[in-house]
């Protein structure tokens, strides 16, 4: 409702603003939207991004921008293309990117020491997990149903994590007991 209108931000259905009138948050998941998702560089307040359950297809274009997000949520679209760098975002608290098409190594998660919950299966996902990093607060991670090979690493630098999903992937060697991370 009132897209494409020009009518305030605040009115625009799945949009969030700040006082300043700063889109804080986009929650259009499950809306039918079709298309490549556009840069979002501009709204460098965002720091909620939903837009799952939809058909969105082509690349995730870089977020690196968007320095204040804390949540995104892209999952059961037909993306496709490399998970793209996310180094910048310090403050990220949980990537869920599940039930795409996404392909290409996972990226470096170690810098985002705020990250708690990562959902990336059902994906194309390829190349060794030792890539991704150990980030320290990471408590769900979910990997199932990729292409993910190699061996195992050492999870132990994930101190808070409860749950480890590695299932469905050409992966080798012994998962720790998480009662000892």
């Amino acid at each position: 409702y009132n897209w494409l209108s020009n009518k305030p931000l605040n009115v625009w259905y799945g949009v969030e603003i700040d006082a300043s009138g700063r889109v804080t948050e986009l929650a259009l998941f499950d809306n039918g939207l079709e298309g490549q998702i556009p840069s979002l560089d501009s709204l460098t307040k965002l720091w909620r991004l939903n837009l799952s359950y939809n058909k969105l297809s082509g690349e995730i274009p870089s977020l690196n921008a968007l320095t204040k997000l804390k949540y995104v949520r892209l999952n059961h679209n037909q993306l496709t293309g490399q998970i793209p760098a996310m180094g910048d975002l310090t403050q990220l608290i949980s990537l869920t990117l599940q039930s795409n098409k996404l392909n290409g190594t996972l990226p470096n998660l170690s810098t985002l020491t705020q990250l708690g919950t990562v959902f990336l299966q059902d994906n194309e996902l390829t190349g060794s997990l030792a890539n991704m990093g150990s980030p320290r607060l990471m408590e769900l991670l979910i990997l199932s149903n990729n292409k993910l090979s190699g061996q195992i690493p050492d999870l132990r630098g994930m101190v808070g994590l409860a749950s480890l999903r590695l299932d469905g992937n050409q992966l080798s060697g012994q998962i720790p007991s998480l009662s000892a991370l």
